[in-house]
């Protein structure tokens, strides 16, 4: 809702707020990323080892 006249205007002040809205850099991890294995419903049957 700008009139084209006041564009360059509001482009320029736009532009000199920018530097404000920067985040910092990121810490490093302490940890690094891992998944957590999902708790299995029903316990897992081991086929027994037939050594033949």
């Amino acid at each position: 809702a700008v009139s084209p006249g006041r564009l360059p205007e509001v482009m320029r002040s736009m532009l000199e707020m920018a530097p404000s809205f920067l985040l910092p850099d990121r810490r490093e991890r302490s940890y690094p990323r891992a998944v957590r294995t999902r708790p299995q419903k029903y316990a897992v049957r081991k086929m027994p080892v037939r050594l033949n």
